[in-house]
């Protein structure tokens, strides 16, 4: 009697627990009746959701780009004798179709960048020693036919060139800017200035910038000092005639600047958070890019010429720099040289 009783209870429990079950699984059927009406309305408002393929990395477009083209230590009327240089000749001629060169290979360098990820801006930088000037040096040799201020004329056509070139380059945009800095040989009297405030007023480089910058419609900044300050592709650049910096050559023929002297100009407050230096003046092309600071020295067009090779200085190939900036940072600098005369 007793099993049997304990078997009914057993039986009801079960059939309740069915009952619950049952019920559960009615009210499950209801709301998932309810979340697929739902699902229908939407579907016939906004069509059904159709994932997009992501681009594989390697297709996606890739950031715009800045650049920043040196100009510096064109030296465009010094005549170099082949006789007395180890080889280079140099003269006015040569050095107009130079100068044109390195803006030729900069179009071409920026025009491929145009057209493949865009360009943001450009920055071109005029480092200064675009003059000879006969004066600094009387008890030597001319290297100049001319008197300073016949020369002073000549350049400033020469700059005109240029600065139309540009402007019929893909150089050119609304973001193109002019930057102008003072240098040691574009300078009135033969004793080098210490004060910036002096060497300004004083500077053929600033009277040549003065004369053909406000022709054209590019923004432009002449720099009072010796150092100036530009930013670049979101990059702080320190641009500087390279007269006031050391630099030598190492055991293994690299010339290196003297990386105390840069630490010291990098911790004055205008010019910390530099990651980008450019100089020119020691004819030197060198560049070290480095994730803390890109340091550029930017050569010349003028190559060799009696004076450094008689001091056995590296012989470079004449070459002006083009840096290219993209995501915040230097990605690469192209070495233009002008070896087409």
């Amino acid at each position: 009697m007793d099993s049997e009783l304990a078997g009914l209870r057993l039986l009801g429990n079960q059939q309740e627990k069915i009952k619950k079950l049952r019920l559960a699984l009615q009210e499950s059927e209801k709301e998932l009746g309810e979340t697929r009406a739902k699902l229908r309305l939407l579907e016939n408002k906004v069509g059904t959701f159709v994932p997009k393929k992501r681009k594989p990395l390697s297709s996606r477009k890739k950031s715009a780009s800045s650049f920043v083209l040196g100009l510096t230590d064109n030296h465009f009327t010094q005549i170099v004798d082949p006789e007395t240089s180890g080889g280079n000749e140099h003269n006015e001629k040569i050095s107009v179709n130079r100068i044109h060169s390195v803006l030729d290979q900069a179009d071409r360098i920026v025009s491929d960048c145009r057209n493949k990820s865009g360009v943001s801006d450009v920055l071109v930088w005029f480092g200064g020693d675009s003059m000879v000037n006969s004066d600094l040096h009387p008890h030597f040799r001319r290297v100049t036919a001319y008197e300073p201020h016949e020369e002073l004329g000549v350049v400033e056509s020469i700059y005109d060139e240029i600065i139309r070139h540009i402007i019929d380059s893909s150089l050119y945009s609304s973001s193109t800017k002019i930057h102008g800095s003072l240098s040691n040989h574009g300078r009135d009297g033969k004793k080098e200035e210490i004060s910036a405030e002096i060497a300004f007023r004083r500077s053929f480089d600033v009277t040549l910038y003065r004369h053909v910058f406000p022709k054209y419609k590019i923004p432009y900044h002449i720099e009072p000092s010796y150092w100036g300050v530009e930013t670049v592709g979101g990059v702080k650049t320190l641009l500087h005639h390279g007269h006031r910096l050391s630099m030598k050559e190492n055991a293994h023929g690299l010339t290196l600047p003297n990386w105390s002297q840069v630490n010291r100009r990098l911790s004055h407050p205008r010019h910390k958070g530099t990651r980008l230096w450019v100089q020119g003046h020691y004819h030197t092309a060198t560049e070290i890019i480095n994730e803390q600071l890109t340091f550029v020295s930017a050569g010349s067009t003028v190559g060799q010429d009696g004076y450094s090779y008689d001091l056995l200085f590296p012989d470079n190939t004449p070459s002006q720099p083009l840096i290219e900036i993209r995501d915040g940072r230097v990605v690469q600098v192209y070495r233009l040289e002008c070896n087409h005369d």
